[in-house]
């Protein structure tokens, strides 16, 4: 129940705030723990896009993300 409402909260925000890094980084990680790898992989690449000055530790997150849901 909260992780639902976690994400409905976080989906509003990029409503209101579509350059929000950490609300886009929230819905990649909800992503990943639903098994939809691409559909994360396309929310990162918007992250990159946005270049946010801590892309470096974001990226290593998000790796590691990536191998925790093989």
């Amino acid at each position: 129940g909260q992780l639902e409402e976690a994400e409905t909260h976080c989906t509003k925000l990029l409503q209101v705030d579509p350059f929000n890094v950490p609300g886009r980084q929230a819905r990649v990680g909800f992503l990943l723990q639903q098994g939809k790898k691409a559909e994360a992989r396309r929310e990162f690449d918007v992250i990159r896009r946005l270049q946010p000055p801590d892309l470096p530790q974001r990226e290593e997150w998000f790796l590691e993300r990536m191998k925790d849901e093989r």
